[in-house]
């Protein structure tokens, strides 16, 4: 059988594109570099500070660059079968996480209440994709209005557990007021001995948009202070600023 047969049948995929009038991988690729003696760099995208080089020109490595590296450019270049991108199916592994709903749901309220994110941040794409496979894991949905109803529960929890703490206990108060971008809170801590320590806790921070007269005041410790069921005979001391408001607050607390 003539040579000519057989070289026929076994054509290269280049020459084919060649008998089509296209060029080949190889030859777009040596198109998309500066050439300086035997070495080969990169050029495709000038703006894009590629430092590749090659030493002797590899059509296959220099082709994998430009796709990986250079993927709009290699594909305006027509350096994808078809003109396309390769597509390739993602495989993504399952792995083992200990993780339960509990965990999730104290994770999540953190992220609010002790990070400082916006409620919203559950609708964020990125947050999304790292939680959302989780809360499906432990069959849980997470929304904004869920956030606000386990933050609540949380807090009831919190202030359950603070007043079986100071149950029958002496307790000092501090209060303090203070105010931010417009926004004004009188806040109340409770200092009192815990398992032979001395602990401090947070018993309210509670915003105000009134004068804040002395009545006022008081009036906000004393429903601060039946949250927790703290009898005033309990109350060993009150902590104030020098602030007229504050003082006479403290007397008429006294006074009751």
């Amino acid at each position: 059988m003539p040579i000519g047969v057989n070289s026929s049948v076994g054509c290269s995929s280049m020459q084919r594109k060649r008998a089509h009038g296209r060029k080949s991988f190889a030859e777009i690729a040596k198109e998309c570099c500066k050439i300086e003696g035997i070495k080969y760099y990169c050029a495709i995208d000038p703006d894009s500070g590629c430092t590749y080089i090659q030493e002797n020109f590899d059509s296959g490595n220099l082709v994998r660059h430009f796709r990986n590296k250079h993927k709009t450019a290699a594909e305006i270049k027509g350096l994808f079968p078809d003109g396309n991108q390769e597509k390739r199916s993602r495989v993504i592994t399952k792995r083992l996480v200990s993780v339960d709903k509990r965990t999730y749901v104290e994770g999540t309220i953190k992220l609010v209440t002790q990070h400082n994110l916006p409620l919203n941040c559950f609708q964020w794409e990125g947050l999304k994709m790292l939680l959302d496979p989780i809360a499906d894991a432990v069959n849980i949905k997470v929304s904004r209005s869920n956030i606000k109803v386990w933050i609540s529960a949380a807090a009831n929890k919190l202030k359950s557990i603070m007043a079986v703490e100071m149950k029958h206990k002496l307790v000092s108060i501090k209060l303090d007021s203070a105010s931010r971008h417009g926004r004004h809170v009188l806040g109340i801590n409770a200092q009192y001995e815990l398992n032979g320590k001395l602990v401090i806790r947070t018993l309210g921070m509670i915003e105000v948009d009134q004068r804040q007269t002395a009545v006022f005041l008081r009036d906000k410790v004393l429903e601060t202070l039946r949250v927790y069921d703290l009898k005033l005979d309990q109350i060993f001391s009150i902590t104030v600023d020098n602030g007229s408001n504050m003082v006479a607050t403290v007397k008429k607390i006294n006074l009751r």
